[in-house]
């Protein structure tokens, strides 16, 4: 039977919960209204049907063939004692269509753009070495924050099986410090409306009222981060990404243990030394444990880097002559 199995559907046994979830949920867009709910369950909270994406022709053909699937690798998993009921955010593989465009990359994540639920979407997969336990903490933290100026979390893997990766929006303008920089350049990208280059762009850059909301907008969504107990840990201005609206959307926030983990596991390097400009004294003093205070500190640099229009703070320094001012200034 399981070998039956691999050979016609392709699915690993390993892989059998994440597949029966997506067939479940995709049965649910072929049956007719309110059936779906009553056959297959309650459906997620965070899958949304789209039934434009599903051809009429041979609607009765595909719901027999996933029907069918679904009670054979339910039988199989049940026998083996494998099957998981997967969490109503959990997002499977087969729900995420990448498109091949690669966002940004890194030794502890690369983030691709994809479509899932009809969205385009911010895919980011994390490093092999990740631990499932961490990992599933973090988003059992993140998934329950909803603040416009909080990155939100529309699901994630549920980590039984590899690769482990979270669902995002897409931003299009990226991340602060390069919103800034092309604002300075002249250029403002994306689909900004004439208006919206007006109010944000100037001969030099982000207006000065502008570059006010912008702080404003990154200590509220902080302030209400440490509200839920959430500290960021690397806040920095590339940590912020600038919506559709042109609203400041802080990211990134509540990984610090879950990478230094992976990095001890993978034999990666924990801290790269770019960091250091944003750490608070306590940080460059071997005081690893986060606190509030780091976080306004490191809130602190990246309001330098807004009104610097993207640059550093300290720009013409070396790093040694930072660490060395800064901890000379706290004796």
């Amino acid at each position: 039977m399981r070998d039956a199995m691999d050979q016609t559907l392709r699915i690993h046994v390993e892989e059998i919960s994440d597949a029966v979830t997506a067939m479940q949920r995709f049965l649910e867009q072929l049956l007719p209204d309110g059936q779906g709910e009553q056959e297959t369950g309650k459906k997620s909270s965070n899958y949304e049907a789209d039934t434009e994406r599903v051809p009429q022709i041979d609607r009765g053909f595909q719901r027999e063939f996933l029907q069918a699937a679904i009670d054979i690798l339910m039988h199989v998993s049940f026998d083996r004692g494998e099957f998981t009921q997967l969490p109503p955010w959990a997002i499977t593989p087969y729900e995420v269509l990448p498109d091949g465009k690669k966002i940004k990359a890194g030794s502890f994540s690369d983030i691709y753009a994809g479509h899932w639920c009809g969205r385009v979407v911010a895919v980011k997969v994390l490093a092999p070495a990740t631990p499932s336990k961490l990992f599933l903490e973090h988003v059992a933290a993140w998934r329950v924050l909803d603040h416009p100026n909080v990155l939100k979390l529309y699901g994630a893997t549920s980590a039984t099986t590899r690769p482990i990766f979270l669902i995002c929006p897409y931003l299009q303008y990226g991340n602060l410090v390069k919103f800034l920089k092309n604002a300075a350049a002249g250029v403002t990208g994306g689909t900004m409306t004439e208006a919206e280059a007006s109010l944000v762009g100037s001969s030099s850059g982000v207006r000065p009222r502008r570059s006010f909301t912008f702080m404003l907008e990154i200590a509220q969504g902080m302030a209400y981060l440490h509200r839920n107990n959430v500290l960021h840990g690397e806040l920095k201005g590339e940590k912020v990404l600038m919506s559709d609206k042109l609203q400041c959307v802080v990211s990134g926030f509540g990984q610090r243990e879950l990478k230094s983990t992976t990095y001890h596991i993978s034999g990666a390097p924990i801290n790269p030394p770019i960091t250091l400009r944003w750490q608070s004294p306590e940080v460059m003093s071997g005081n690893l444990k986060l606190t509030p205070q780091m976080d306004i500190y490191s809130y602190a640099m990246a309001c330098v880097e807004i009104l610097t229009h993207g640059k550093m703070p300290w720009d013409k320094a070396s790093d040694e002559i930072v660490r060395e001012l800064v901890l000379s200034e706290c004796d």
